[in-house]
């Protein structure tokens, strides 16, 4: 850091480094020298007559020494050689005459290329490599392979250019080993033989060794490019690599010694400052730089890294390069981010000021020691500092925090209704085919569509695309249009044909697009749902979303995601002039959904909609709030399943726009969210409860906007969960998009068909029936990823930035007294009708028959298949006990025939444990491992063996692991490119790693620092 508090910035260039080779005759001169033999740990503190060189080499001589020497059995007494003529010391400084080869290297252990113990992969792999080599040798075991690479260009590279050399050796080595891979052989090489300055060991030979008279000759070009982060902003670095300013890395590099750290990674002082560790095959690992309390590492079998701090040692060594975990090591025990001071902050403020014309390096080197203020904090900083809208990506870059708004390609102001727009809009979606509208709720936004255009496109045909049924109903009676749901008669069917606009559930949209009802535009309601559905409705939304991929589409919705942005639309804001916000009060509580309704009802003045999106505890909340003295005729709950939606109260609600006069509580679950308007007083308390640690935020926006009118007396409260790390984190969603866009379409390349099974490495989900990929699921699933990586301060901006709403935190002690024995006897009941009807009395063809009647998932009603003579009697208690529990009697046949697919094992063993429904996160985690097991034994298409090699590849990376963490086993996942993200579920790796490694093997947990080790059966 400077002495004004700024860091002095270097721009970060990325090189690239395209490598070629080619075979011929050429003129290398074998008797020029080339080489330097010298002491390998000559050092110039205690220098000699001959400053450690002991003779220069030509080729000829350099392949003399070698077919000469005979080991006395000590590595180190093997002759070292440095590549290049050195002059008055071994240092790379002292090279000054470069030379143009490149050594490398092999090694052949327990953990590395261990395939190549295998004395014919290995002679196989020898040869082949002999063929690219100028010359190549056998290590002291016999079963490593080094050798000289002929690169001319490499002259030309000297020590200044050292960390150029070393990328110029790895990308050759990298293109040889990916040369070698098209010859099915595999190998890894060790980066340390490209450094500019590495020293090479000669080994005694069994055989004569000889020059390839007809070697490769390697080339390369390089191309400098600065970094560009995804947002446009240029990357910069600090220019000494040193951690930010009260960071928990500064501190302990502050307070520990390099030499100390060693020790405790089990270093050994072996030579002045030099030190060596056991891995180390040579003298010594490296050496220590007091000065800058850093240790300087040479040898690639500790590590293919070059330089440690102290943090980076230990957290490199003792913690498997964990630094999240190492830094939670060092917070117990009382270790803290020491955050900017108040002065600090404002001596980057005058700084900022005194430059006039401020470039993007100015404003890195003042923000980049402010990394550690609050997230608040530095949201006021960036308010107060930022002079334009084009500086703001560079204070959100270089503060390390997310740019969390929403931007738009258009923007177009409203008096009051869409349809004033709508002509505009139009136009927009003939220029670029396909558009989200965002609008706020009211504005009109489906209704401007219906009445605005016949006007505007006479000769042309829209079809609507609405979420619910009910939407549909009630949009049809009110203007009079052709409308298609499951209920509508043959007589509709015809009509949509040919009528110039047409509203239709999903379902019936799919049915004639399918079979060639053409329309000009497709339009979208509640256009968010084509992201968030797919958790639920994914095999039905892809089947839609593949129908309209050349159509003319124009999104509607008030929750819109930048996501919409890769996929392929247009983001278009209609906004108001003077835009009413919402504000929230806000609770944070961990307590059961149970107590938090029953604790607020006590506060309540009025009526309540209370929204939860769990059905089972909403009705435990319905007979608790009756045993407390309400009649049912003053609930109202309401969630998706037929007899709901049947009934009169549910029909009256969406007809009139206003909840049942008579009801004091209406529970919901998210049914309410999508597009049933309500405009009524009295409800003095509007409440959501999140029964999510890290929530999306679309429901919460859509669901306060269903009261339509304005009412001075009504509340919105939000209930959330909340996690004691708050930390934040710089996750890049737009990088994570393009990255795994890309993996998807290279994966695809090749194949004619798809997965087996749903094991791990299962990506199917990304792709349409075509191969093409699906980027609405992968758009669903980089946005799932990305609100769970939101703290509650950047979900609370979200809100406010993007959907009007203002979030006023309230800090209150929320404690319960309330019993939820009510939900346990409730819990028991339920397990008990279940067991009694699908075990004891064996109903399941009954069963099946019913749910048939009553299921509103499509695919479930086609796929049951029963010759139960049962009539179903919606009065019949056995109906009655199916219809109640409906979605528990789903889950149990879908998983019926699921595991019959699977396993041998009755399905009822595996889904009842002690005359209860197993718990579902143990139920997936047993299916996950059969999945996983039937791939691995039995695959069957080009796909299944795909994703089987993958799983090899996975488990033979996470054997060399000493100790491991889950994180580990998810980075040794994350780079055999699947997409899917099943994988991040606890233990779901870890049972894949144990089913796959050998029997002497078995994985030991440490459960108190959450660690595991591998140990021999014996």
């Amino acid at each position: 850091m400077t002495t004004d508090g700024t860091t002095k910035a270097v721009q970060i260039i990325d090189l690239s480094v395209d490598v070629k080779h080619s075979f011929s005759k050429f003129n290398i001169d074998f008797d020029k020298p080339y080489f330097s033999e010298v002491e390998p740990y000559y050092t110039d503190k205690r220098p000699n007559g001959h400053f450690g060189i002991l003779q220069i080499h030509s080729l000829n001589q350099k392949l003399d020494r070698l077919n000469g020497y005979k080991s006395n059995g000590k590595k180190d007494n093997a002759p070292a050689f440095l590549k290049g003529i050195y002059n008055g010391g071994t240092s790379g400084v002292n090279c000054v005459i470069p030379a143009g080869f490149l050594f490398f290297d092999i090694d052949v252990k327990d953990n590395e290329n261990a395939h190549l113990k295998c004395g014919l992969k290995n002679a196989q792999a020898f040869e082949i490599i002999k063929k690219y080599s100028l010359l190549i040798w056998r290590s002291n075991s016999g079963l490593g392979i080094a050798g000289l690479l002929y690169v001319p260009q490499l002259k030309d590279v000297d020590h200044s250019n050292s960390k150029l050399h070393l990328n110029i050796g790895k990308a050759i080595t990298d293109a040889l080993a990916n040369e070698l891979k098209t010859q099915n052989i595999i190998v890894s090489f060790d980066e340390a033989q490209s450094k500019f300055r590495q020293i090479r060991f000669l080994a005694e030979q069994k055989e004569q060794r000889s020059f390839n008279p007809l070697p490769a000759l390697f080339e390369y070009s390089i191309t400098e490019t600065p970094r560009i982060y995804h947002n446009g902003v240029k990357a910069y670095r600090n220019a000494d690599f040193s951690p930010i300013d009260g960071s928990i890395e500064h501190q302990y590099n502050q307070r520990n010694k390099i030499q100390d750290v060693l020790r405790d990674c089990h270093f050994e002082n072996v030579n002045g400052n030099r030190w060596k560790h056991p891995r180390t095959t040579s003298g010594n690992s490296g050496f220590v730089d007091e000065v800058k309390n850093i240790f300087l590492n040479f040898s690639g079998s500790f590590s293919g890294k070059g330089g440690f701090s102290p943090f980076r040692l230990a957290c490199y060594y003792l913690h498997n390069d964990n630094k999240q975990v190492f830094e939670k090591t060092l917070t117990a025990q009382g270790y803290k981010v020491i955050e900017p001071t108040k002065e600090a902050v404002k001596t980057a403020e005058m700084a900022l000021s005194k430059r006039t014309k401020r470039s993007d390096k100015d404003i890195f080197s003042i923000c980049d020691n402010l990394q550690n203020l609050p997230y608040c904090e530095k949201l006021d900083f960036i308010n107060k500092n930022c002079k334009s809208e084009a500086e703001r990506p560079l204070f959100f870059e270089y503060l390390k925090i997310k740019s969390l708004l929403i931007s738009y390609d258009k923007t177009i102001k409203i008096e009051k209704y869409v349809s004033e727009a709508f002509s505009e809009i139009l136009k927009y979606t003939d220029q670029h085919k396909k558009v989200i509208v965002r609008a706020e709720t009211g504005t009109g936004k489906t209704f401007s569509v219906i009445t605005e255009f016949t006007k505007q496109r006479p000769d042309h045909r829209c079809l609507i695309i609405a979420p619910l049924t009910v939407i549909v109903d009630q949009t049809k009676k009110e203007h009079n249009i052709t409308g298609l749901t499951g209920q509508s008669r043959p007589l509709e069917h015809m009509e949509a044909l040919t009528a110039n606009i047409v509203i239709a559930t999903q379902e019936q949209a799919i049915k004639h697009l399918s079979n060639g009802n053409t329309f000009d535009y497709i339009v979208i309601d509640e256009m968010h749902n084509f992201l968030t559905a797919n958790s639920y409705k994914r095999e039905l939304l892809a089947e839609l979303t593949f129908l309209i991929k050349d159509k003319k589409v124009i999104g509607l919705t008030a929750t819109p995601n930048e996501v919409f942005k890769n996929i392929g639309y247009r983001l278009l804001s209609v906004e108001k002039h003077a835009q009413k916000r919402t504000k929230v009060i806000q609770r944070s509580s961990n307590l059961p959904a149970f107590r938090i309704i029953l604790e607020h009802e006590k506060t309540v003045k009025q009526k309540t909609v209370y929204r939860l999106n769990s059905k089972s505890t909403l009705e435990d909340i319905k007979a608790e709030l009756i045993a407390n003295g309400l009649n049912e005729s003053d609930i109202f709950l309401i969630y998706s399943e037929k007899h709901i939606k049947d009934s009169r109260r549910f029909k009256g609600m969406v007809n009139d726009q206003q909840f049942p006069a008579d009801a004091k509580v209406i529970l919901t679950t998210a049914i309410i969210d999508e597009g049933l308007n309500i405009y009524q007083n009295d409800f003095s308390d509007v409440v959501f409860i999140d029964d999510q640690f890290t929530p999306r935020t679309e429901s919460l926006k859509q669901f306060y906007a269903r009261f339509r009118n304005d009412d001075e007396n009504r509340i919105n409260y939000h209930y959330r969960k909340f996690k004691k790390d708050q930390t934040v984190n710089k996750w890049n969603w737009q990088w994570n998009y393009n990255k795994r866009l890309k993996n998807l379409i290279d994966e695809v390349n090749g194949m004619d068909d798809f997965n087996s099974f749903n094991d791990l490495a299962n990506d199917s989900d990304f792709y349409y029936k075509d191969h093409t990929v699906n980027k609405y699921y992968l758009g669903f699933s980089v946005t799932e990823q990305f609100f769970e990586r939101l703290t509650v301060s950047e979900n609370n901006e979200y809100l406010r930035l993007n959907y009007n709403l203002d979030i006023e935190v309230d800090n209150i002690e929320f404690e319960s007294s309330i019993s939820t024995d009510r939900t346990k006897v409730s819990n028991n009941k339920k397990h008990g009708i279940i067991y009694k009807r699908w075990i004891i009395e064996d109903e399941k063809e009954a069963i099946k028959k019913i749910v048939k009647k009553h299921t509103s998932k499509p695919k479930l009603k086609r796929s049951i298949q029963t010759d139960s003579f049962f009539i179903v009697d919606d009065e019949n208690p056995l109906t009655k006990d199916v219809c109640f529990y409906l979605s528990d009697f789903e889950r149990l046949i879908l998983e019926t025939e699921k595991l019959n697919l699977l396993t041998e094992q009755p399905a009822d063993e595996i889904l009842f444990e002690d005359e209860k429904l197993r718990n579902k996160q143990t139920y997936n985690r047993w299916i996950q491992r059969l999945e996983n097991q039937s791939l691995m034994v039995s695959p069957k298409t080009k796909y299944d063996y795909k994703n089987r090699q993958k799983v090899l590849n996975f488990v033979n990376e996470a054997i060399k692991l000493k100790h491991f963490q889950m994180r580990d086993l998810l980075k040794i996942w994350q780079k055999q490119r699947v997409s899917s993200v099943r994988g991040y579920k606890n233990f779901y790796l870890l049972d894949l790693l144990e089913d796959n490694i050998d029997d002497s093997l078995k994985i030991i947990e440490n459960k108190k620092d959450k660690t595991f080790s591998f140990e021999y059966n014996f």
